[in-house]
């Protein structure tokens, strides 16, 4: 497929590893089926040494003062003036999903945890599929990303990694950070561009790969969606680029943070768009800053 021409993911060569998978996600798929993911989430990112206690600086008037307008009317919109840089995000997630175009939704749950230094996300998500859960996770460690999945947490059935998984985790994490945690992208490593009246085009670099998005935003500088042709969608047919979208509706304040209200995440695929996952956040399920521990999830 055609790249845009805001879109650019120069690529490395494969690295090796040896522990990846342990720190990715094999302790995941083997505990209680997925049922806890908020400990499993903090567990592993506690053996990653992650950090999440360190407070960031507060953000100021003249921290935005060089960027693109329209950059800094979403900024605003988003609040970040006067706030403390987020050097952690966790997101407790819940929605429905599906695997194909014209499959049955089926209820999600999510748990997972960011950080802006390093750049890292750890994703796991538990599929209420009838009697079989489908557990699966994505981590982004060290410029190196992966996914991994199964039945019950038992029977393998997704195990990616490689260069198109660490440049499609590398703009997973910002695109988490454009929605949900933004003064995560007021650092070295990030470029502004703008693009029109209506949107501006961002660019995150970590390890040595670029991946790039562009934010569409309201008339108030709301992000309406955000879109990229850096991620790669694996239909039975092995990896292919494609354009990849997340539109969202209704933005809430939540404490001191923007929080939507619900969203969608599409393919855009020759065939016409496919969406797979739509997603709920309820108060309280962003928290941003220094790590608090959470209610214990359970079982959706």
């Amino acid at each position: 497929m055609p790249r845009a021409p805001w879109s650019s993911s120069p690529q490395r060569p494969v690295t090796t590893d040896p522990w990846s998978a342990v720190r990715s996600a094999g302790a995941a798929l083997r505990t209680g089926f997925g049922r806890n993911l908020e400990t499993t989430v903090r567990s592993t990112a506690a053996f990653a040494g992650l950090p999440t206690e360190r407070l960031g600086e507060v953000v100021t008037a003249d921290d935005l003062a060089d960027l693109p307008a329209l950059t800094q009317r979403y900024l605003r919109f988003m609040g970040v003036v006067g706030r403390r840089r987020d050097t952690v995000v966790t997101v407790h997630g819940h929605g429905c999903f599906r695997l194909r175009p014209r499959f049955p939704w089926m209820p999600y749950e999510s748990w997972q945890l960011n950080t802006a230094d390093p750049i890292a996300r750890i994703y796991h998500l538990r599929v209420d599929a009838g009697p079989f859960p489908l557990v699966a996770a994505d981590t982004l460690l060290d410029g190196q990303g992966t996914m991994k999945g199964g039945v019950f947490g038992l029977v393998p059935v997704i195990d990616a990694s490689g260069p198109e998984m660490d440049v499609g985790e590398l703009v997973t994490w910002l695109n988490d950070a454009v929605l949900l945690a933004p003064t995560m992208l007021l650092r070295p490593g990030v470029e502004w561009a703008a693009l029109d009246d209506h949107s501006f085009g961002v660019t995150v670099t970590n390890e040595g790969i670029s991946a790039t998005a562009r934010v569409v935003l309201n008339s108030d500088g709301s992000p309406r969606t955000f879109e990229t042709f850096d991620r790669y969608v694996d239909l039975g047919q092995g990896l292919q680029r494609a354009r990849w979208a997340t539109p969202v509706r209704g933005w809430t304040t939540v404490g001191r943070h923007r929080q939507f209200s619900s969203g969608t995440a599409v393919w855009e695929l020759p065939e016409g768009p496919f969406p797979y996952a739509r997603m709920r956040l309820r108060a309280g399920d962003v928290q941003a800053g220094p790590h608090r521990q959470r209610r214990r999830s359970g079982a959706a």
